[in-house]
């Protein structure tokens, strides 16, 4: 692996304290949100972070309680089992060790397993890569905050901190509040090349959903297991396929999922792209495009939509009838019925374009529309987008959620 600042200041870091809070910081930005530091570089009882959470199955009121252990010991593998010995009297659901080391994945196979089987309880392991990769991207303040490594340029963004943005759909509220159309076939289809092939293209018309759909899987593996890393970029002209490789290659993880949205806009680096795959060993890329004629993506040799084709590693995403109504369903609670009309009138106003029939939906579900979702006119749909986001003097967030009509 090349050099890396990051590493070499992981490695040699001497201030225990600062290394707990980097570490708190780090973690509770992901799964761990509420993690309790038990008193930083002083005596803390055997354990150095805890966090007390409650089942996410709210019905069950199980209570959860994560404890943390945190090591800058070469010996990190001795530590770890002190540590859990330190453990037991605290009873936890799940354990959780950081090192500054790295560890190999077998190693941390290994050692999982023997915790299990002699203490009966989860044990997730962060080694020194998995510190790296969010440190030398999104969490840049952090790592300047502890490591003094100044920022750079990234080209990718975590995927966690991009739903986290209210104005972009679908986001963390919509996820979590079952306002995402969940189709189970592509989910399953795109799991699977993935897992074979470390790479897949969702093609599909503007406004079908396809950056939806890939947000989704990206969701998916970030709740499968908080060590996963999903990282976003959307392909233009600022960036070059020796950016995204430079920086996949840093970060080339089992765990780790690149998404790169908008292929169409710069096809001859995503070719380069395809064409240089070989150089990326683990982790895996999900690529998303419109569906343009293949002739228009270069020679047979050198063309990302007919190589992917070949290998059988692209699913186009259709919208049809049956998923437009499943969308209607899933915005049109029990408890406020609205009458939709003729489905397949709705499918030719929309043209297949999940944006336009979101803004048919806004309209339509306002408490002064009397009218079925097929009935309303895009006269209609114009003046609404007016009255909501130009009436008064309009903001970023504003021009941003009108910019697909």
């Amino acid at each position: 692996m090349a050099f890396s600042a990051t590493i070499q200041a992981l490695e040699n870091i001497t201030d225990f304290s600062n290394f707990e809070r980097l570490c708190c910081d780090l973690l509770s930005s992901f799964k761990y949100e509420g993690i309790v530091p038990r008193g930083v570089g002083k005596i803390d009882g055997g354990i150095d972070a805890v966090l007390v959470s409650r089942s996410e199955d709210i019905a069950s009121s199980i209570i959860k309680k994560t404890v943390f252990h945190f090591s800058t010991r070469k010996d990190y593998e001795d530590k770890l089992y002190e540590d859990m010995k330190k453990t037991i009297k605290h009873k936890p659901t799940e354990a959780v060790f950081v090192t500054n080391r790295r560890i190999e994945p077998l190693t941390q196979d290994r050692i999982i397993k023997n915790v299990g089987e002699e203490y009966k309880w989860n044990l997730t392991i962060y080694d020194q890569e998995w510190l790296r990769i969010p440190l030398d991207n999104d969490y840049q303040d952090v790592r300047r905050k502890y490591l003094g490594i100044p920022e750079e340029l990234t080209i990718f963004e975590n995927l966690d901190n991009l739903l986290k943005k209210e104005y972009r759909h679908p986001n963390i509220a919509d996820f979590e509040g079952g306002r995402y159309y969940r189709n189970e076939l592509f989910h399953s289809e795109i799991k699977a090349k993935l897992e074979e092939c470390r790479i897949c293209l969702i093609k599909g018309k503007p406004g079908s959903g396809k950056t939806a759909l890939a947000q989704g899987i990206g969701y998916d593996l970030m709740k499968e297991s908080p060590k996963n890393i999903v990282l976003y970029l959307t392909a233009d002209s600022r960036s070059s396929c020796q950016d995204w490789l430079s920086q996949i290659q840093q970060g080339d993880h089992s765990h780790v999922l690149y998404i790169i949205d908008n292929c169409h806009n710069a096809i001859s680096d995503v070719n380069d792209l395809i064409d240089r795959r070989h150089r990326i060993k683990n982790s895996k890329i999900l690529l998303i495009t419109r569906s343009i004629p293949p002739e228009t993506a270069g020679t047979s040799d050198m063309n990302y939509l007919t190589i992917l084709e070949d290998k059988k590693s692209v699913l186009n995403n259709d919208i049809t009838a049956e998923t437009i109504r499943h969308i209607i369903d899933l915005q049109n609670p029990l408890d406020a019925k609205r009458e939709i009309g003729d489905v397949g009138k709705i499918c030719e106003k929309c043209q297949g374009d999940l944006h336009l029939l979101n803004f048919y939906m806004s309209l339509w579900q306002k408490e002064s529309n009397v009218k079925p979702l097929s009935d309303i006119e895009e006269d209609e749909i114009l003046d609404d987008v007016y009255s909501r986001y130009f009436l008064d003097s309009p903001t970023r967030d504003s021009v941003l959620a009108a910019c697909p009509l």
